[in-house]
């Protein structure tokens, strides 16, 4: 995962938080490798849809993360904090990794690729690739929005918004905060988009 730079932080709408935005950084994960495995983990896109809805989760993916840590509070989806490939005797297959091996793993990511204290962070981190993300923030700022991200994909209620530009970077939203009048701007302008190609 590389951690993003610029963009990142609440996406609000109408003073009410409705979301995360991701960032991004001038990296070649950021700038073209896009999120295809992070879409595909969430079963999306949702057939037949379109805007929100047709980027609406159907289902949580392996590797999928969220808790409290002190003062802070993380949203993780990486495969290898829960399953290793393992190579013997001519077959590869998963296997579940130790605790021990999963707290070493989550200390690692949590605080060297996600830091949300230092120079360029305002207590609130993100970093992410094509099939992975972290985002890492205080709660005293970002405990709210946090939380309601984890109730969000525990309820099916999260849109992985890559498309609709509410987000510098590609954003984490939480579908029922979204006004249905830009729901239905966003799929109407998709319709219209998909219909002249």
């Amino acid at each position: 995962m590389e951690r993003a730079k610029w963009g990142n932080g609440i996406i609000q709408l109408n003073g009410r938080y409705i979301g995360i935005d991701l960032g991004y950084d001038g990296c070649w994960e950021h700038e073209f490798g896009g999120i295809y495995g992070i879409r595909k983990g969430f079963g999306i896109p949702v057939e037949g849809q379109y805007g929100f809805e047709a980027r609406k989760i159907t289902q949580l993916p392996i590797g999928l993360h969220y808790n409290r840590l002190k003062d802070t509070s993380y949203l993780i989806l990486h495969e290898g904090l829960s399953k290793d490939w393992v190579y013997r005797k001519g077959v590869m297959y998963y296997e579940d990794v130790t605790e021990k091996q999963k707290e070493a793993r989550l200390e690692s990511i949590l605080f060297r690729t996600l830091s949300p204290v230092g120079n360029d962070s305002h207590h609130f981190s993100s970093a992410w690739d094509d099939k992975y993300f972290g985002v890492h923030a205080i709660n005293s700022e970002y405990g709210e929005i946090m939380e309601a991200l984890e109730e969000a994909f525990l309820t099916n209620d999260a849109v992985i918004d890559d498309f609709s530009k509410l987000a510098m970077g590609w954003g984490l939203l939480i579908y029922s905060r979204i006004p249905e009048q830009l729901k239905k701007q966003f799929a109407d302008a998709e319709r219209r988009r998909l219909a002249r190609t």
